[in-house]
């Protein structure tokens, strides 16, 4: 499958990006990462991205803050947003929805379950 749409990846953990770019980028996808939540607001704003996936518990801002700031930022385009955390609390997940995410995941998932998952969001 080769879709090219730009995905931006925001996790504070670098095994987790770096395994979510690779593979991201093999199943055909355009593929930025951040490592905090400003960085990934920043790199969203530059990289236009279709699908943004991010962690709930970020350094400097959290996800669903980052959530919010893209979709109230009405000179972007719309982006999916998936978020991806550990913390996979029925209030975390209705709060992330609440802020304007698309999708919740938890962590625990195998990664080629994520991919597949992303995939439904376009």
């Amino acid at each position: 499958m080769y879709t090219m749409n730009k995905v931006l990846v925001a996790d504070d953990d670098e095994d987790i990006t770096e395994i979510l770019e690779f593979n991201l980028r093999k199943a055909g996808y355009l593929v930025e990462t951040a490592q905090t939540g400003k960085e990934a607001i920043i790199k969203a704003i530059v990289f236009k991205p279709e699908i943004i996936i991010i962690d709930v518990m970020m350094p400097e801002t959290d996800g669903i803050a980052v959530c919010r700031a893209l979709k109230n930022n009405f000179s972007l385009p719309p982006a999916q947003i998936v978020f991806f955390s550990a913390d996979d609390s029925p209030q975390k997940r209705e709060e992330a929805i609440k802020a304007g995410g698309d999708m919740f995941i938890s962590k625990s998932i195998p990664v080629r379950e994520v991919i597949k998952k992303i995939a439904k969001v376009q």
